[in-house]
């Protein structure tokens, strides 16, 4: 019985150390720095969230061309007032292949909010960082190509609907 509980806490130990090398090579910050990362990756994803929700409701938007959605046309939960979305936000419908739309959305956001958000998220690969012409994600690397007005630095989402 000993011998399997201290074989059980071998094996706990190996998986620790690897989710934390993996931590690690996503360039999450120090502890100090995560509470802001993690409340600004919160908050895009609640826009996100909203922005992607408006789109399937309203099926044509972005079809005849690029789109936006503004703030007061969200539906945000209970509590989440579109003064406590992130400064700079901004969003993108476009055109996309056989019918689809591209459904962009973004922020600034601090030193690794971008592979905390991915993390907290069950990684995502929806969610990168907009790196001029293209956004790039941390597991993936570069992604595609971004259209133009995109801030070079935000933490980018890129979802396809439909298609």
């Amino acid at each position: 019985m000993m011998w399997a509980i201290l074989s059980v806490m071998i094996v706990l130990s190996f998986i620790g150390i690897g989710a934390i090398d993996r931590v690690q090579s996503l360039n999450v910050p120090a502890a100090s720095s995560q509470p802001a990362a993690l409340a600004t990756g919160q908050d895009f994803m609640i826009y996100r969230n909203a922005v992607l929700a408006y789109a399937e409701e309203n099926a044509s938007v972005g079809t005849g061309g690029n789109a936006n959605v503004l703030p007061q046309f969200l539906v945000l939960p209970a509590g989440v007032a579109v003064s406590n979305l992130p400064a700079g936000i901004g969003n993108l419908i476009t055109p996309g292949p056989n019918g689809s739309r591209i459904v962009y959305t973004w922020a600034p956001a601090p030193t690794g909010t971008v592979a905390e958000t991915v993390m907290q998220f069950g990684g995502d690969v929806s969610i990168g960082r907009a790196e001029g012409t293209v956004w790039d994600t941390p597991a993936y690397g570069t992604m595609g190509t971004l259209p133009a007005g995109i801030p070079s630095g935000d933490m980018i989402s890129v979802v396809q609907l439909g298609g």
